[in-house]
């Protein structure tokens, strides 16, 4: 789930009218008036594969999408009529809070599995536990570690009977946390939160969510088919407990890689909606007349990253702080956001996105500090501040001695273009030279989480409305995103924000470590907030887009006046 959630606020106006186009406009997907086609179809796309769709593996945006809808988890995260994220029940219809803050009792409703089978409590509980099991390796076990003995369980220390996750009856979850915990009930939407059949997982071992039919649905949808690199099709599940408000009958999902062919594919018909990121095909797009432009501010920060302890020319070259520094200033974010973004970004100025907030507050207004800005104040000669760090790690003075190898991974046409911006950037500014390794996106993340790469760049997209979602993946126990970097610090500082629940001291925290994450240490380079635009034919109807959660809830999705 990915940086500093994307951002786009260009002006207050964009925000204002973001706020209303994130969802879908100003009806209630929930009502649906008049006649609708008899055709319900729907055609999207991704641009690349799913890695899995085992709720406990899950690691990207494509695959938390198809389990949003082929999947219920105790809750679900909607749109107001205003746009506001709203969690609202699911697997379960209430929840009950001790007055300590530590026992959440969830109520399930009665429903089924596609197969007929009940969804019982056993199965959320089976899915959380199996996500604590350490030879599972889910990448996301880290949000849910505030439960009653969950880290010392996941750490092998613990035992699975001391686990705060209990089952009374078959209708009742209770989950009992380590200390009070703010927006635990905003990660209750969370594919981990997401019920899983023990009989499929045993029956299907190591192909688990890897194709169709080695999981069940009991969500709006269910997984009919799965060809990798080609398509996904989702079909109406009709032992769905809300199967009346799902009027789909069928979502195909094509995995098209290359921008202009999946452009071209939109203006043509053949999808039905699609991200788009570039002006010319925006403005082709709004001639039309045939379709909608929603602009949707989302909370994910785009960065780069040094693995601290690769060897560069006989020295670990981003182990110093002065070297980090000057890559930091070396990338010049309006530059990005011009030629890369194509204008669909805004310059980041931290590492915590624009509209991400704290107690009701943004957090960036509030922290009053911006650590990229203030970097890029203090070091005006990123190449001289450059020359400093090789003195002091006792190499070369001459950056043109040093190759360094950035790994990407996108292999399209616009991957490769994107790349060599960066490559021609970094090159003239500091006068080092800069080998693009081109992999796939999966090769790409196992490489950094091996730490088997020196400079790499990622996305990364917050999972729920606290500075928490991006300040914690930086704790040195949680090694997904490996720089090799650990700081006592940061992780006292980190303790700290999550020990309390006075959200003025959460503020000071969160702000004294990012300004040693991004200002003091570099360990990250924040270089843009990302805005997502899509363009949306006007025969689609009640897809819901919001902030947290699914990139695309289908739910109460439709279709109207597609032939008109």
């Amino acid at each position: 789930m990915k940086s500093k959630k994307v951002l786009t606020l260009l002006t207050a106006t964009l925000i204002a009218v973001s706020t209303v186009l994130s969802g879908c406009g100003k009806d209630d997907p929930k009502k649906v008036e008049g006649g609708i086609d008899k055709d319900q179809t729907l055609n999207y796309c991704f641009i690349s594969d799913v890695r899995s769709l085992d709720p406990s593996i899950n690691d990207d945006t494509y695959g938390g999408m198809v389990l949003t809808d082929t999947m219920e988890a105790l809750t679900r995260v909607e749109q107001d009529e205003k746009g506001n994220d709203v969690i609202k029940p699911a697997g379960a219809t209430k929840w009950d809070v001790s007055q300590d803050g530590l026992t959440y009792t969830f109520h399930l409703r009665d429903f089924n599995w596609e197969d007929g089978k009940k969804v019982t409590s056993k199965d959320y509980a089976y899915s959380l536990m199996r996500t604590l099991e350490p030879a599972t390796g889910a990448t996301y076990v880290q949000l849910i570690d505030m439960i009653k003995g969950a880290s010392a369980y996941n750490g092998g220390t613990g035992k699975k009977e001391d686990v705060g996750i209990t089952t009374p009856d078959d209708n009742t979850l209770v989950i009992t946390l380590e200390k009070p915990t703010p927006y635990f009930m905003n990660l209750t939407y969370f594919t981990l939160f997401m019920p899983q059949r023990q009989d499929m997982v045993e029956k299907n071992a190591k192909n688990y969510g890897a194709d169709a039919g080695t999981l069940l649905s009991c969500g709006p949808f269910k997984l009919k088919e799965w060809v990798h690199d080609s398509k996904i099709v989702l079909e109406k599940n009709e032992n769905y407990y809300d199967k009346d408000k799902v009027k789909l009958n069928t979502v195909n999902i094509k995995v098209i890689k290359e921008e202009e062919a999946e452009m071209q594919e939109l203006y043509n018909g053949g999808l039905d909606m699609a991200n788009v990121t570039k002006q010319d095909w925006k403005e082709k797009f709004n001639a039309t007349g045939k379709m909608d432009l929603l602009e949707n501010i989302e909370p994910s920060t785009s960065y780069f990253h040094f693995n601290q302890t690769a060897t560069i020319n006989g020295v670990k070259l981003f182990s110093n702080a002065k070297v980090r520094r000057a890559f930091s200033v070396a990338l010049d974010r309006q530059q990005i956001v011009d030629m890369i973004n194509d204008g669909a970004a805004v310059p980041a100025t931290g590492w915590v996105p624009l509209r991400l907030q704290l107690n009701g507050e943004e957090f960036r207004k509030a922290s009053g500090f911006d650590p990229v800005s203030e970097l890029q104040k203090e070091i005006k000669d990123p190449k001289a501040y450059l020359i400093e760090g090789l003195k002091e790690l006792g190499g070369d003075t001459d950056p043109s001695k040093y190759t360094v190898h950035y790994i990407v991974g996108n292999t399209s046409a616009l991957g490769k273009k994107n790349a060599e911006v960066y490559q021609q950037m970094l090159q003239k500014a500091l006068g080092v030279n800069i080998a693009i390794d081109t992999v796939e996106s999966k090769v790409k993340r196992d490489r950094i989480k091996a730490l088997d790469y020196e400079l790499s760049n990622l996305a990364w997209i917050g999972d729920y409305n606290d500075p928490s979602t991006f300040m914690n993946m930086w704790y040195t126990t949680r090694p997904n995103y490996n720089t090799g970097w650990a700081n006592k610090k940061y992780d006292e500082l980190m303790d700290k924000a999550s020990s309390t629940s006075d959200q003025k001291q959460r503020l000071q925290y969160f702000k004294d470590a990012e300004k040693l994450l991004v200002y003091e240490d570099a360990t990250i380079a924040p270089t843009v907030f990302n805005k997502h635009s899509e363009f949306q034919y006007k025969y689609v109807k009640g897809v819901m887009r919001p902030t947290f959660g699914s990139i695309c809830e289908l739910k109460y999705a439709y279709i109207e006046g597609r032939s008109k």
